[in-house]
């Protein structure tokens, strides 16, 4: 996959069994549309692991800059999401330290 834009993010996870089916179709019918309907966020794809590997599941997100991680409307989209709960404080310390910031 050819590197869109000039930020990233990069997300990896594992799920249960039990729950996998609902994830599949939540993250797949849901959540991947309504990411790259948010202003700056270009493209977003997720790859299943082959049988064994782990984390099973990898999704990148090309953005249009890296900002883009640190928007209002992101922010506000990952407040919203009940399966995201906690998210938004690992973002921000994330894009903190990356753009060298402070804390």
């Amino acid at each position: 996959m050819p590197i869109v834009g000039q930020g990233m993010l990069l997300t990896s996870m594992d799920v249960d069994a039990e729950h996998e089916a609902d994830f599949n179709r939540w993250y797949d019918r849901e959540h991947l549309e309504e990411r790259v309907a948010i202003e700056g966020f270009i493209e977003a794809r997720r790859y299943v692991a082959v049988e064994g590997s782990m984390p099973k599941y990898l999704s990148p997100y090309s953005t249009e800059t890296f900002d883009v991680l640190d928007s209002p409307a992101y922010r506000k989209a990952l407040a919203l999401d009940p399966h995201l709960e906690g998210v938004p404080d690992i973002v921000k310390t994330l894009t903190e330290k990356v753009e060298g910031r402070d804390i």
